[in-house]
């Protein structure tokens, strides 16, 4: 006979019938994930990182690019003011020299001066600048201006 007061009360009528509600119960099997569960998020996880791994790639070589073009850049604007600080033609020439980017690439900076004429000062001379890569020998800036100059 049932205890509940609701059970009690629909006993008395006709053409009600009781409802069994069940109750779940934790089993002790359902706690985790399964196996093939965890096969699935790997697999998902390994596809989402083939798709981001060219974009990631693409990202450090340009900022590898972008690093070495800065510092070729910096040392051709350098060597522009110190051509422009000079009054004299034969004071523009300049010896290569070697710098280091932050990435540890070798650059070769060279700077070319037109010949010198002998009179007609003051005048403008044509001074060149080049950077290059000192492994590939490939030129990474230049830049060419005209220095005003008093004298030889």
């Amino acid at each position: 006979m049932p205890t509940n007061r609701r059970a009690l009360r629909l006993l008395g009528r006709p053409n009600v019938k009781l409802i069994r509600v069940r109750t779940f119960r934790s089993d002790t099997r359902d706690l985790g994930f399964s196996l093939i569960e965890i096969m699935v998020a790997m697999m998902l996880l390994a596809v989402l990182a083939l798709a981001v791994l060219p974009t990631l790639v693409t990202g450090l070589r340009t900022a590898a690019t972008n690093t070495t073009l800065a510092t070729s850049t910096g040392l051709v604007n350098q060597q522009l003011e110190d051509a422009r600080s000079r009054t004299t033609c034969g004071a523009l020439a300049a010896p290569p020299f070697s710098a280091t980017d932050t990435r540890g690439a070798v650059l070769t900076v060279t700077r070319s001066v037109a010949s010198c004429p002998v009179g007609g000062y003051p005048r403008a001379i044509s001074v060149s600048i080049s950077v290059t890569r000192a492994a590939t020998g490939v030129t990474v800036s230049s830049a060419r201006t005209l220095v005003y100059v008093e004298g030889p």
